[in-house]
């Protein structure tokens, strides 16, 4: 390994960047790295000068992280990452409180392969819906926080507004009802 100069962070190497590599091969950026997980650049740049991150830089003095690192590094985290060209699971937020059916419906989205969160109040369904970026959210309207239209204006606002749906349970809604309802909308993308 080549030696280290001074502006060299421990942990980062300098290697250059492959330039006709697979998308599924090619080192993402800090930018990348930092919108995948969630966090903001600097965090990522520090992981990456504290050693915690493994990454190289390129010729030019660019930060990379090779995907196999970025995956090892979202486990472990904790974090769900998909890399580009490889499939997610799909991604439900239920916001409501009613235990009960909620959580059989959560069990059951999760048996059928979704990552689904809960939230039971407004702020936290906000500060989901910004973190998961699901692709359907269920809002119970027996509970209490946000209305379904108070969740379609927040979506609204977003850079994916058009690709989530959000639907309505209401008391009567049987999990498996509304379960169907969430096949339905995320359509043939996840389950065709």
């Amino acid at each position: 390994m080549p030696p280290r100069d001074r502006r060299t962070p421990r942990g980062a190497h300098t290697a250059p960047s492959p330039v006709d590599a697979p998308p599924d091969q090619r080192p993402r950026t800090t930018h990348e790295v930092a919108e995948l997980l969630g966090v903001t650049i600097p965090t990522v740049v520090n992981w990456i000068e504290r050693g915690y991150l493994a990454g190289h830089r390129t010729p030019g003095g660019h930060r990379r992280v090779a995907p196999a690192e970025l995956e090892r590094f979202a486990r472990r985290i904790g974090a769900d990452v998909a890399l580009e060209g490889e499939p997610r699971s799909p991604r439900v937020l239920i916001i409501g409180d009613d235990r009960e059916e909620l959580d059989l419906l959560q069990r059951r989205l999760s048996e059928d392969g979704c990552e689904v969160q809960r939230a039971a109040g407004g702020f936290e369904a906000g500060w989901r819906l910004g973190r998961l970026q699901p692709d359907v959210v269920v809002v119970d309207v027996a509970s209490p926080g946000p209305t379904a239209d108070e969740v379609r204006a927040t979506v609204a606002c977003g850079d994916d507004a058009a690709a989530m749906s959000v639907l309505t349970r209401r008391p009567q809604d049987a999990p498996d009802t509304v379960r169907r309802q969430v096949h339905r909308a995320l359509g043939s993308t996840f389950f065709g």
